[in-house]
């Protein structure tokens, strides 16, 4: 039937877009529809190991080579140099004002990358989504910008009315929102909430910025020469008494800055502003520095958690950042969204969506959102020490390292990993000891329990005394 799809995808950032393509790719009639257009300012640019083996499987599993440059750095400045991007060879950690470091430890280097050419990425995200966007576009996928489509589900699919003239189809058998934040099934389907049940609680401000001065000018040489990358070619964390700072370094030199935690205010610019008084480390980086992208200036979030309680139904799915979010901390959106899309694509192309299928997909997107929480819920409770933050972010590492070195992990971050959560459990509790105590003792004392939880999990030497605060052996495998 000329007026009907396989599949409709709500919304066309770059989750959206990629499994439009790769629905196409097996054969399936598919359209695309975004209420805005490329391109656009984003924000959720840092990508992980773990996204780029993902991608690497998406690949190789849809015979989809263009979209190998996006797996490394190297690769991409070779191949796609025109889509904007920035070196990111692990995770760097400093102690931005004097309340956070108290014992005197103030910066942590964890590699992601060993070196240059294998390192992963900061997508500039207005570049990448409207590239594939257009790669999209051009392998066929029937793709529609300004239009919003309303769709009733049927006991023989879906209904669909859309505002533009342009979108001529009136049924589909399967729906994808893609949507993010906005949620525009899930809200058409009213399926409820449960963001009250979230740990994390934050806000975020943020812009692109130019003329923000590197760290490596403000650090002495001698530390350099100790680092396993270059501290800024990374995903850079300026952590304050109650919230922290990201910087991602494009390599046209904008930086993608934002700080994030229990913000208060309705002023962007003077939550910013208060922010950098604080710290004499960023007055210095940001003296010179001016925002430039949105062209609107500084952005402010309200609330950045959300969940929904059901994230796909009878012939229909969410995608993970629409079903819920968390926190940019960990850089973990890039990694789930791709985990998502690959789960429902080989759902989709297999002729798998029944209702059991969904099911299972549905409980696994939430499970693994609450494990996200968990993970970054536990940073925040260990401020304003940076010791504590440092050494409770090593469950993060663990759960990132382990995967990595897995041939084929389907269990994103040891989400459903029972012993994992176990471990969780216990470290919760030392955490909440170690923060009572308020004391350098109580300090090392969590540090060596959770070095003795982590065995399981630790192969790269997380928590060795001989390696801390510079982690080299963390390193992903290199790809052969």
């Amino acid at each position: 039937m000329a007026d009907r799809v396989d599949v409709l995808v709500m919304g066309a950032g770059f989750g959206g877009t990629l499994l439009s393509l790769m629905l196409k790719q097996r054969g399936m009639n598919v359209a695309l529809v975004d209420a805005g257009s490329h391109p656009r300012f984003a924000i959720g640019e840092s990508s992980t190991p773990v996204a780029s083996q993902t991608l690497r499987w998406i690949v190789s599993e849809y015979q989809l080579p263009e979209l190998l440059p996006l797996a490394s750095w190297g690769r991409w400045k070779t191949e796609i140099p025109h889509i904007g991007c920035g070196r990111k060879r692990g995770f760097t950690y400093v102690a931005a004002d004097s309340e956070v470091r108290p014992d005197g430890v103030s910066e942590m280097l964890v590699a992601a990358s060993g070196r240059d050419e294998v390192a992963d990425t900061h997508w500039l995200r207005s570049d990448v989504d409207f590239w594939l966007f257009e790669l999209a576009r051009a392998s066929g996928v029937r793709t529609y910008e300004r239009t919003q489509v309303y769709a009733q589900n049927t006991q023989r699919g879906w209904n669909l009315v859309a505002e533009n003239p342009d979108f001529k189809f009136k049924r589909a058998d399967f729906v994808v929102d893609a949507t993010g934040g906005a949620q525009v099934l899930l809200r058409q389907l009213a399926i409820p909430a449960s963001t009250e049940s979230f740990k994390t609680q934050s806000r975020a401000v943020f812009g692109h910025f130019k003329g923000v001065r590197p760290l490596t000018e403000l650090f002495s040489d001698k530390d350099q020469q100790r680092y396993p990358f270059d501290c800024d070619a990374a995903a850079v964390h300026l952590v304050m008494q109650d919230r922290w700072m990201w910087q991602l370094r494009f390599d046209d030199d904008t930086v993608s800055c934002g700080i994030v935690g229990p913000l208060n205010g309705a002023d962007c610019k003077a939550v910013w502003n208060t922010a950098l008084q604080k710290s004499d480390l960023l007055q210095a980086q940001f003296c010179s520095s001016k925002c430039i992208r949105p062209s609107s200036g500084l952005q402010m979030t309200g609330p950045l958690q959300r969940l929904t309680t059901r994230a796909a139904g009878t012939r229909w799915a969410a995608l993970p950042a629409t079903a819920g979010f968390i926190d940019p901390l960990h850089s973990t959106g890039i990694a789930h969204t791709l985990f998502g899309v690959r789960r429902l694509a080989n759902l989709l192309t297999a002729g798998d969506g029944h209702s059991r299928l969904l099911q299972a997909y549905s409980d696994r997107v939430i499970a693994e959102i609450r494990h996200i929480d968990r993970l970054v819920a536990g940073c925040y409770r260990a401020l304003p020490s940076f010791h504590l933050w440092c050494t409770w972010s090593m469950l993060y590492f663990a759960a990132a390292t382990s995967a990595e070195r897995d041939s084929a992990p389907d269990d994103f971050l040891h989400a459903a990993d029972p012993e994992f959560q176990l471990l969780l459990d216990r470290a919760e509790v030392q955490l909440d000891a170690a923060v009572a105590s308020a004391s350098s003792d109580g300090a090392r004392e969590f540090r060596e329990q959770l070095r003795q939880l982590l065995e399981p999990w630790n192969s790269v030497g997380l928590l060795d005394a001989h390696q801390h605060p510079y982690y080299w052996k963390t390193a992903a495998p290199e790809e052969t």
